[in-house]
């Protein structure tokens, strides 16, 4: 079907995008070389009035006790976040044309981000001898690469160590100095400090005596019987009727960040075993691969996707967080600036699925906005959903329980659709049988280990989005701001091949790339039926669980609770809206574009 203007007059299906039609026209600068020389021959010293600039680290923070310098010598990656072009930005999230034919937005570089004639003048600050440079293709990133002892000197400061609340991190010992027309562009920097906590590593399937190892090495195709399979979960959601039609995942591509290896040998045999006919590259950024043994996170989202979409695209972007952690939020800083920068021209169903995250409480605000900025790229410019996992702590994201009730970020942004967790139940053939609220135990571990349940409440750093309105969005808890999740997936018990056998794995890191596969198969079946498919980001779930609620798009979550938040009629901080009922999803979305077209 063509897509028409009064497809838009909703104020939530403004940001129902339909990619058959996707970006509207507009003018558009040249593009501009990204790389800059490895030695500008331009100094420091002709830089303009300097005027400090704050990294966001908390005081408390910063006025506990130092620890040592930091190395001259060490190597520090560091990306600087340029504020982007809000009413651009809106206005591409918002607006279609007739036609078939979209726009490749990398065009529109000058105008998202930095001009070519403001890049100039900033090389003129940061491109001193020994200081590499490199541009994104949106102007929305400058990437640097120096030694600590070169940073020292072009920011006027020193780098110490400091040691607070049990754990050591960098920073600056001075605030940074920055020209004052330098500081006018900029959003944020990452790099420069080791304060925002990295993710905690995956532990389910090795170190919790629940879901402790049942088999000794198994080739075959058999997972365990305790668990929800790839049949099993296609069974409870719907899918199988959408594989009738011939939809597999054929032209759609999963997008999965990674910051550690996998075992290909595990992953070759579960690809085998159902019967994955699609593609899977990987693209890592920086030529600086992950080192680290593998915990399964990546292992996790690839077998989840491959199992519920055979004939997929599956892209994992990648690079090495550091042993320690310490450069993990600057290389999803990195990730993300990467996938915002090479899907500038839409081809197809895309998704990305993010397994990684961490309390507000443990992160700076300049790294936040720094990713913030990174997902709205990837939502209103390359228009991509993004999948993020809520947390697997329950309502208790930075384990301090029954203290401190927070959120995971990036879950918690307004750009990504927060994917929560259920425990699923499946009669004897196979389907769904019963759902409720996966929730652990929180004194069994004491520390969590990512086994809480599902991750859900108010965040603290995001006002809530005029889109998320709806039965139950509206409670004894809201206080204006971003409420999570928005829905929900199996998260429990779930089957996974590793290290030779089938063993059990979960957390909301299974959830997300089962949600992600899911619309992926949806959005290929709207593809073949009506020549366009739904970008846009959560907003479009709110309209649906209002306005199709005779096609039951959703499995509402009725049973259990996170530690805090219990589970009730409509939408609700456990499981959001609940758990996918992919025809009804479907059918629903074809509602919405013919009651509009």
């Amino acid at each position: 079907m063509a897509v028409r203007e009064s497809l838009f007059k909703h104020p939530l299906l403004k940001r129902l995008l339909i990619a058959g039609a996707l970006l509207f026209l507009l003018s558009a600068c040249g593009g501009s070389t990204n790389t800059a020389p490895s030695t500008p021959t331009t100094t420091a010293g002709e830089a303009t009035q300097l005027v400090t600039f704050d990294l966001g680290i908390p005081k408390q923070a910063l006025q506990s006790p130092t620890v040592g310098n930091v190395p001259a010598s060490t190597s520090l990656h560091v990306v600087v976040t340029f504020k982007p072009n809000d009413a651009l930005l809106n206005k591409i999230g918002t607006q279609t044309v007739k036609g078939t034919q979209t726009v490749d937005t990398s065009k529109l570089a000058n105008q998202l981000g930095i001009t070519d004639q403001q890049y100039t003048e900033i090389k003129k600050f940061f491109g001193i001898q020994g200081v590499s440079l490199q541009l994104s293709k949106l102007h929305t990133t400058l990437a640097l690469d120096a030694p600590v002892s070169t940073f020292a000197g072009l920011l006027q400061t020193s780098f110490v160590y400091h040691q607070y609340q049990g754990r050591k991190f960098f920073a600056p010992a001075t605030p940074i100095l920055l020209p004052e027309a330098v500081v006018a562009h900029v959003q944020a920097i990452t790099g420069l400090d080791s304060y925002s906590k990295p993710p905690r590593k995956k532990s389910l399937f090795s170190t919790n005596p629940a879901l402790a190892s049942h088999s000794a090495v198994d080739n075959s195709c058999s997972p365990l019987a305790s668990t929800d399979n790839w049949n099993q979960v296609s069974s409870a959601y719907g899918l199988k009727q959408l594989y009738a039609q011939g939809w597999q995942g054929q032209g759609t591509t999963i997008i999965l960040p990674e910051f550690e290896t996998f075992p290909q040998s595990d992953l070759q045999h579960y690809l085998s075993c159902v019967h994955f006919h699609g593609k899977i590259s990987i693209a890592t950024v920086n030529n600086n691969p992950p080192t680290e043994p593998p915990t399964g996170e990546a292992l996790l989202d690839l077998e989840m996707v491959a199992g519920l979409l055979p004939a997929a695209n599956i892209v994992v972007y990648q690079e090495d967080p550091a042993s320690d952690g310490s450069k993990f939020w600057v290389a999803m800083d990195d990730v993300l600036a990467q996938i915002a920068s090479d899907y500038t021209k839409l081809s197809g169903p895309t998704e990305v699925s993010i397994s990684w995250g961490n309390s507000e409480y443990f992160l700076t605000v300049g790294l936040v906005n720094a990713i913030d900025t990174q997902l709205r790229l990837i939502s209103q410019v390359d228009q991509i959903n993004t999948f993020v996992a809520s947390g697997d702590c329950g309502a208790y994201d930075s384990a301090n329980y029954p203290s401190l009730l927070d959120t995971d970020f990036p879950g918690s942004d307004r750009s990504v659709i927060a994917v929560g967790g259920t425990n699923l139940k499946v009669d004897g053939r196979g389907n769904r049988a019963s759902e409720i609220v996966w929730s652990g135990d929180p004194k069994k571990p004491a520390d969590c280990e990512n086994t809480w349940g599902s991750g859900g409440g108010l965040s603290q750093t995001f006002d809530i989005p005029n889109w998320q309105t709806g039965a139950g969005v509206s409670n004894k808890y809201s206080d204006g701001h971003r409420q999570l999740p928005d829905v929900s997936a199996v998260a429990w018990t779930v089957s996974i091949y590793i290290a030779g056998k089938w063993d059990i794995d979960g957390g909301t890191s299974a959830a997300t790339p089962i949600w992600a596969s899911i619309y992926a198969l949806i959005n290929q079946g709207l593809l073949a039926q009506t020549k366009n498919f739904i970008v846009g980001g959560s907003g479009i779930f709110y309209l649906l669980a209002q306005k199709e609620t005779a096609q039951r798009p959703f499995f509402d979550i009725t049973q259990g609770n996170n530690l805090y938040y219990p589970a009730t009629t409509g939408w609700d901080y456990a499981t959001g809206w609940g758990t996918p009922n992919a025809v009804g999803i479907y059918n629903g979305l074809v509602d919405l574009m013919k009651s509009n077209s």
